[in-house]
């Protein structure tokens, strides 16, 4: 029942994984778009914001790596003939582990809706700045 747990739990933080580097890549790409149309001199909130998302993000997909690795060796532990009070730590582990993942996805939730709002601040200082440019480019 323990191994079904966690189990469980690694396709879980595999999936927030993914997850997390689906959307560092597409935070990555808004902060080269802010640094090649230079909206950081319009409104440095965004890109500084932008900047500490990425950085959030980097240290969440680090801690979901760790948390791959603590039940990746539970795993491990498991397979190997435990002595006496080996099964009251092992679920000890797993109630940490499983605790460290609500938190962190709670973590993903929260940096998700930042997202979405600098997302759309950023969208629209882009097609401000694209229509800027669009009309210059009618002048010539």
């Amino acid at each position: 029942m323990m191994r079904q747990a966690r189990a469980q739990l690694k396709v879980e933080v595999d999936t927030l994984i993914g997850r997390l580097t689906g959307i560092y890549a597409q935070v990555k790409d808004q902060s080269n778009k802010i640094v090649t149309f230079g909206v950081a001199e319009f409104n440095p909130k965004v890109a500084s914001l932008t900047a500490e998302i990425g950085a959030k993000l980097e240290s969440l997909l680090q801690q979901l790596e760790e948390l791959r690795g603590s039940l990746k060796e539970g795993e491990e532990d498991a397979g190997v003939a435990g002595g006496v009070g080996t099964d009251s730590r092992r679920e000890s582990d797993l109630s940490l582990e499983t605790s460290t993942l609500k938190s962190l996805s709670n973590d993903l939730e929260s940096l998700l809706q930042l997202i979405e709002s600098r997302e759309r601040e950023v969208d629209v200082l882009l097609r401000s700045l694209g229509m800027e440019e669009e009309g210059e480019q009618g002048k010539d």
